[in-house]
């Protein structure tokens, strides 16, 4: 199945890993076969540390509402070439939840507060979204 931004598609069995940008623009939890969410996010996140720490809202499924000292901490990790994600969140006091993400042959970690929430449009996620793979890589 091909990947979709603005349709945002449910993953198949047979859909073919996520790598890169793509990766890193979209959350996906490969034990559902669904783009990461919680009962109140309906959208697909991307984290943009390039400039400033901040939490972008693709805005495909619906639009995100969050406190501004929501706390994300991600993590990637290698699985052997598979990529898998745990997509952990709690509607608590904080507004905080972390999401673990293995990407093939790459290791490493960041993490970050949420100062600012917004929709982007098709181009600027992927703009964003290599910037981000390009700031991992280093």
């Amino acid at each position: 199945m091909e990947n979709s931004i603005n349709g945002v598609q449910a993953a198949s069995s047979d859909m073919p890993t996520l790598t890169g940008a793509d990766l890193m623009g979209r959350i996906y939890n490969v034990r559902s076969g669904r783009i990461a969410r919680s009962s109140s996010v309906k959208s697909t996140q991307l984290f943009n540390f390039s400039t400033e720490m901040q939490s972008i809202d693709i805005g495909s499924l619906g639009e995100f509402y969050a406190s501004e000292d929501l706390q994300v901490d991600t993590t990637f990790e290698d699985h052997m070439g598979e990529t898998t994600s745990e997509v952990f969140y709690s509607e608590d006091v904080n507004n905080s939840f972390s999401v673990n993400v293995g990407v093939s042959g790459s290791t490493g970690s960041f993490t970050g507060e949420m100062n600012e929430c917004y929709s982007q449009t098709t181009d600027n996620y992927y703009e964003s979204s290599m910037a981000l793979a390009k700031q991992f890589s280093q």
